[in-house]
């Protein structure tokens, strides 16, 4: 009987981890879109210097969170989105508008593709 509580608790914390770590993927790629979003506002608008400093501050977040979450998920995904997060800078120096739209929208459909795939449905379970 005590095999079976300790099975049941394992269990437990098992479903308690995968829920921690779907919502704390799912936050982290919710609120990068967001920060995108107004990084490319800024740079639609023309204001360049606070385009790079919103492109410096995603960086520096998302090389925090980027610790978190190669832990938790495959390097391969994660390690795209930071390349791509990393030529943003250059880009918006560069003034090379269709480059940084284009890795923005990369950057954003990487991040939705690594938000599903932490859904738990049936075809990222088979």
């Amino acid at each position: 009987m005590k095999r079976i509580y300790i099975t049941v608790l394992l269990l437990i914390f098992a479903g308690f981890i995968c829920v921690y770590e779907f919502m704390f993927v799912s936050k982290n790629c919710d609120d990068f879109v967001y920060k995108i979003n107004n990084l490319q506002k800024a740079y639609m608008n023309n204001e360049r210097e606070e385009a790079l400093m919103l492109s410096a501050d995603i960086n520096e977040d998302w090389n925090e969170q980027v610790k978190k979450i190669d832990m938790l998920l495959y390097h391969d995904y994660v390690d795209a989105i930071t390349v791509n997060m990393s030529k943003l800078s250059i880009y918006i120096r560069e003034e090379e508008a269709v480059s940084f739209y284009s890795t923005c929208r990369e950057i954003t459909d990487e991040l939705e593709s690594l938000k599903n795939s932490e859904i738990p449905n049936l075809e990222n379970i088979i």
